[in-house]
Formats: structure tokens, C-alpha cells, sequence
């Protein structure tokens, strides 16, 4: 009972780092859309969508960020951010833009916390 227990609080502790993480990486990523101020890869990726959508995005990385923290919206947040995610990483290979590993390692982390999280069915 006692390993079962120590390998539970493992996994919890690991996810939990993981959402740490990741919620620092879109914190500041959604920071730097709001203020319009970001690498020249996110730039160029988001170079053809409307500007408006940039910002969207940005709220809704520092949203999800936050929300990541917080237990009961760990999930929710976790699923809008690998949206994103998906979609980041697959403008990035459609435009030729380099960078696209980036926004897939992220999708899988963020896929990695919706698994440890899912509910549990009987």
C-alpha cells in the first residue's frame, strides 16, 4: 500500500512541477502577444492572421496559464492550451517557418498533464 501511495504522490508531484512549468512558459509567451512584444519566429508565424487574433491568443495563453494552477481548471486549461499549441506548431510547418519543435514539445507536455488528469472512469 505504502509504494502504491509514494508512487501516486511521485506522479502528482511530477505533473504538478510540469503544470509549473508550462505555466511560466505562457505566462510570459502571452505577456510578450499582449504588449506586442515577441520573437521574430512568433512574429512571422503570426504575420498572417489578423492582428486582433494575436492578442487573443496572448489572453488566452496567460488565461490557460493561470489556470493551470489551479486544480479544478488544470484540465480545461491544459485542453485550450494544447489547442493552441496545435495550432501554433502547425502554422509554423504549413508557412516554412522555423520553430515549429517548440510548439510541439509543448503540445505533447501539455497532452502529457490531460492524460494525468483525465477523470478517472469505472
Amino acid at each position: 500500500m505504502d509504494v502504491t501511495l509514494g508512487r501516486m504522490r511521485t506522479k502528482s508531484a511530477a505533473i504538478w512541477g510540469i503544470s509549473a512549468v508550462l505555466s511560466i512558459v505562457f505566462l510570459v509567451s502571452g505577456a510578450q502577444k499582449l504588449i506586442n512584444y515577441s520573437s521574430f519566429f512568433a512574429v512571422a508565424a503570426m504575420d498572417q492572421y489578423p492582428a486582433w487574433f494575436r492578442q487573443v491568443v496572448g489572453l488566452v495563453e496567460i488565461l490557460g496559464a493561470i489556470g493551470l494552477l489551479i486544480p479544478r481548471m488544470t484540465l480545461l486549461s491544459a485542453f485550450a492550451l494544447s489547442t493552441v499549441m496545435f495550432g501554433a506548431a502547425y502554422t509554423h510547418l504549413v508557412g516554412g517557418i522555423p520553430g515549429a519543435a517548440l510548439p510541439a514539445f509543448l503540445f505533447v507536455l501539455l497532452l502529457v498533464v490531460i492524460w494525468a488528469k483525465r477523470p478517472e472512469t469505472v
